[in-house]
């Protein structure tokens, strides 16, 4: 990996609220370092960890061929350009925005920008600043942007060509069936901007259903509301028995919502809908 990224970084320019990285700008010398490389194809590149998000974390390990080979089916998935201006909150050190973002970037000679803190806003700044057309995030950050979109308007996103997700499934856009899962059903509805569905110890039945959501700002969504929502759109075993309200939900590095996670174990029939009479501000 060393001989692909050395010629990159002496593009490499700092400000001190962003971070921008800017790639060959033709393929050709693109090519010559990549069949370089290629020589080195069975390598050891990198090895890492997933972000552990379902449970413990497990080791990965990638070749130079595997980045290179990423970083190519990026840029064709996306169908980008030297031309585009790709922006990110991902971190670099995950595989998202390691391989299938800077690699597809890098790949095609395109630029990258990277917001020095995490957040809504830094990201909208991001987005205006460097007129980007492509972007790339997992469900939360979209959410986010959805949901508290603040002073953003129609004319930010003029120029957005592409927005990629991952790392998760996105709500929206799909009937939910049989198999569609209880958190992408819940995220359906308009004043939810984050929920997991998690199963928690139940004395009778072993492991009870639950539900964490996270509502819109202002929202008077209520446990009974949520319930009746996913009741009508899912199977009566992945209907969620337990809601709980919360301000945020965990999240990994990358992003992503945990769904193992500590205080979930409180949860129990205790806070069963019909019990639930106000969320916690």
């Amino acid at each position: 990996m060393t001989g692909v990224l050395d010629p990159v970084r002496r593009h490499a320019a700092a400000t001190p609220d962003h971070i921008a990285l800017r790639g060959a700008t033709d393929q050709w010398a693109y090519l010559q370092l990549r069949d370089a490389s290629m020589r080195y194809a069975g390598a050891l590149a990198a090895a890492g960890l997933s972000s552990g998000e379902a449970g413990r974390p497990k080791g990965a390990r990638l070749t130079v061929g595997n980045l290179l080979s990423a970083g190519e089916i990026g840029a064709e998935c996306s169908r980008a350009s030297s031309a585009d201006r790709t922006g990110t909150g991902l971190p670099l050190f995950r595989m998202f925005g390691r391989a299938a973002v800077m690699m597809a970037t890098l790949t095609l000679g395109g630029s990258m920008s990277l917001p020095a803190r995490s957040g809504r806003e830094p990201m909208l700044d991001m987005l205006r600043r460097d007129r980007l057309t492509l972007m790339a995030g997992v469900p939360t950050m979209w959410n986010a942007l959805l949901h508290e979109a603040g002073d953003a308007n129609p004319a930010d996103f003029a120029g957005l060509r592409v927005a990629v997700s991952g790392g998760a499934s996105v709500p929206g856009g799909r009937p939910p069936g049989p198999s569609w899962p209880a958190s992408a059903v819940l995220h359906e509805h308009p004043d939810v901007v984050e929920a997991a569905v998690i199963g928690v110890p139940d004395e009778l039945y072993g492991e009870e259903v639950a539900a964490l959501v996270a509502a819109r700002s202002g929202s008077r969504l209520g446990a009974a509301e949520v319930s009746s929502w996913a009741r009508q759109r899912l199977s009566t075993y992945k209907t969620p028995r337990i809601v709980r309200f919360v301000d945020a939900l965990p999240k990994g590095p990358t992003g992503r919502i945990l769904t193992v996670h500590r205080p979930y174990a409180v949860l129990t029939r205790d806070t069963a809908p019909t019990d639930v009479a106000a969320r916690r501000h």
